[in-house]
């Protein structure tokens, strides 16, 4: 008790000295008595920097710098249709709850500091490929008229002829996998599958030019353009012959039954396959187990 009741005296007295109440005031308001320990605080602070050397004009200094560095950068924020398409190819949200835009530059920034190398890796390979499109259409419009000087159009996608004929791919189905020759079984892949990619771009070189600068055009060229892509590791061992044995089994498999147009035993080995490397629940497979 004694204890509480010196506590409450020292109270009292505090505000005495600083002339909150008296004789003739019994009571203050709190906001004054918090306005006096910030002008004490504030003043102890300025006698500090004082004996420091002018601490405080280099502080303020500080501040100003920091503020116009904030204003530059915030100048320099990209267009928002950028910042966009760079937070989409990190498969990130375009905008935050409560974010601004500018917040939102902000948060790319960060990304692209810390992971500078992810872009490259998250960048879609079907958006390349479309973006290769773009480019050829943003090519031929620079450009005084439509056709090369071969007499292509430009909107044609790259087709590598060959000599094969429909007879050598008949022959190709019939002897595929039946001599059980490496080098004559790779051979014969590549060659039978450089003619259905020769098909499928010739194909497409023979549309319509307005369907080819279509949307759905431009993405059946697209199509293509990353099928090529991802061939071409294929073709390059199947043309040195240093594909793996196990890989080459099920491709004689694949490409025989798809030329001699059994395409449902053709699909069920590529999905058999899949299924081995990425399992799934049994209700969703196909002939599991098989």
């Amino acid at each position: 008790m004694d204890v509480l009741k010196a506590e409450i005296e020292r109270k009292r007295k505090e505000l005495e000295s600083r002339q909150l109440i008296g004789p003739q005031r019994k009571f203050f308001k709190r906001e004054e008595l918090i306005k006096q320990t910030n002008e004490e605080y504030e003043k102890r602070r300025q006698a500090k920097h004082q004996d420091e050397g002018g601490d405080e004009w280099s502080s303020s200094l500080s501040v100003a710098s920091l503020l116009k560095k904030k204003q530059e950068e915030d100048e320099r924020v990209l267009p928002r249709k950028e910042v966009i398409r760079r937070l989409r190819e990190r498969s990130e949200p375009i905008l935050l709850f409560g974010e601004t835009e500018t917040e939102a530059f902000h948060r790319l920034r960060r990304l692209e500091i810390l992971e500078p190398e992810v872009d490259r890796g998250l960048r879609n390979d079907f958006q390349e490929a479309m973006e290769k499109v773009d480019q050829i259409y943003l090519d031929e419009i620079l450009k005084s008229q439509g056709k090369t000087e071969d007499g292509k159009s430009v909107h044609d996608v790259k087709v590598d002829t060959d000599s094969t004929t429909i007879e050598d791919i008949q022959h190709i189905a019939q002897e595929l996998g039946e001599r059980r020759n490496k080098g004559k079984d790779a051979e014969m892949i590549l060659t039978a599958l450089k003619f259905i990619l020769q098909l499928w771009g010739e194909r497409l070189n023979a549309r319509p030019e307005g369907e080819k600068t279509s949307m759905r055009g431009k993405l059946a060229s697209a199509t293509y353009g990353q099928t090529q892509s991802y061939l071409r590791p294929l073709f390059k061992r199947l043309r040195k012959g240093s594909i793996p044995e196990d890989i080459l089994e099920h491709l004689v498999r694949i490409v025989k039954n798809m030329l001699l147009k059994e395409y449902v035993r053709a699909l069920k080995r590529l999905m058999t396959q899949c299924q081995r490397l990425f399992p799934t629940d049994p209700s969703r497979s196909v002939e599991y187990n098989a």
